[in-house]
């Protein structure tokens, strides 16, 4: 037997405390091959409590009892265990069932239970390094140290240790018995609650995340800025160059200079359309530090924003420029009426550059009949057109003249010769 790798760095008991608590034992056979855990309890009272936990593996000595059905180990004192061989290695031990990116592809849009009945084992490398106090409630794994294919995110307790987890340490998962589902716009695995997730408390997480403590170099991915918000590179380790804080947030800290509360900052590359979300916690350590001025490289978790370790994950060691308006090379190529059919008219978008226009906060509008007043409130635009590409909105038959999708249906495509169409960013 030896201690669960979660236990390496507690004490047989707790120190300040007179409750009784449980410590993790993992069982292997003789080839290291592991078998199963069972949970060793130490009284509050006890006199050896505050007693490192061993670090070896070998023998226990103890009084085993069932309480309410799971078996629980009782020693006399420290003397009951004896450990004086190597420790089992967890990467001989487990064998991958599957992998975090098929893991992934379970998911359809409803919470998923992994179950008890086939083996769902997978591994893959720690980036979520929480010495700063940045990825509270959070283990954040990636497929892999160099060019990932997936990653994952974990939903743990607040309280777990910040020192259980380190950045490239290579970890085995235990998916039976979890769930999986969106928890604030990230794909995580929890436990259930009644619409959704909850933490993974550390009892669970002893019998279902095994650190091998064997580290690995990780080498993040240098992505572009347009890419961030891509499902590829969502719970990944990403690189981003030629970044700097928008003009209005310069001189801002990483959340606020007093109070705990997290905030967003707004990250932007000259040229470019798409804006970078960096989030904070306000309980990390560099909450209240300045946000550097100048521009340069960024590196952080990809998700639905971008959170970074330390401050050592950004370099912005060139002065700050002066970004001229952006103009999207976007046009109204068509304007057509088929078989003058108000039901059948559509409006067709081009986008003549070499990089993806996100519309998002775009609106097409409409002037009817010469008119210099809007009409209506317009359509407001979503989605993303490829460079050399071409976007369809529709009124609702142009599907079944063209046998084709259009991008976005609506009735407010109604317009024919003598109607004007425009495209604005509602966004600035």
């Amino acid at each position: 037997v030896q201690f669960n790798a979660l236990e390496l760095t507690n004490n047989l008991g707790e120190l300040n405390s007179t409750e009784t608590v449980k410590r993790s034992l993992d069982l292997f056979d003789a080839q290291c091959g592991f078998v199963g855990s069972v949970d060793m309890e130490t009284s509050g009272f006890a006199n050896f409590k505050h007693e490192s936990i061993p670090q070896g593996k070998g023998r226990i000595t103890g009084i085993l009892e069932r309480n309410f059905g799971d078996l629980m180990l009782r020693i006399r004192n420290s003397d009951d265990i004896s450990f004086e061989e190597e420790r089992c290695d967890y990467i001989n031990s487990f064998e991958p069932t599957t992998t975090i990116k098929d893991i992934k592809n379970m998911y359809d849009g409803s919470r998923v239970e992994f179950g008890i009945t086939d083996k769902l084992i997978c591994s893959g490398y720690v980036i979520s390094d929480n010495k700063h106090r940045n990825f509270n409630g959070e283990l954040i794994v990636q497929s892999a140290a160099e060019n990932p294919d997936a990653g994952i995110r974990l939903f743990i307790d607040d309280d777990i240790g910040i020192d259980q987890f380190n950045a490239g340490e290579e970890i085995f998962m235990n998916l039976n018995g979890l769930y999986m589902d969106v928890v604030d716009g990230v794909l995580s695995i929890g436990i259930p609650k009644e619409n959704g997730l909850e933490p993974i408390p550390l009892d669970v997480l002893k019998t279902t995340v095994f650190n091998t403590r064997k580290k690995a170099a990780i080498i993040p991915t240098e992505i572009n800025l347009y890419d961030v918000y891509s499902e590829k590179y969502q719970n990944t380790l990403v690189n981003i160059i030629d970044v700097q804080l928008a003009p209005d947030q310069v001189g801002s800290a990483f959340t606020f200079f007093s109070g705990n509360l997290d905030a967003n900052r707004t990250l932007e590359r000259c040229g470019e359309q798409e804006k970078l979300i960096v989030f904070t916690s306000g309980d990390a350590t560099f909450a209240k530090d300045l946000f550097p001025q100048g521009s340069g490289t960024i590196t952080g978790i990809a998700t639905n924003f971008i959170k970074v370790r330390s401050l050592e994950d950004i370099h912005f060691e060139n002065a700050r420029e002066e970004c001229p308006a952006w103009i999207p090379p976007l046009f109204i190529t068509e304007v057509a009426d088929p078989l003058n059919s108000v039901a059948s008219r559509y409006v067709e978008l081009y986008n003549a550059g070499d990089k993806a226009v996100n519309l998002t906060g775009w609106k097409l509008i409409k002037y009817v009949n010469g008119s210099e007043s809007l009409s209506g409130t317009g359509v407001n635009l979503n989605g993303t057109i490829e460079a050399g590409q071409y976007f369809i909105i529709a009124n609702t038959e142009y599907k079944h003249i063209f046998n084709d999708t259009p991008d976005i249906e609506s009735t407010y495509v109604s317009g024919n010769g003598d109607d004007v169409y425009a495209l604005i960013d509602n966004t600035e």
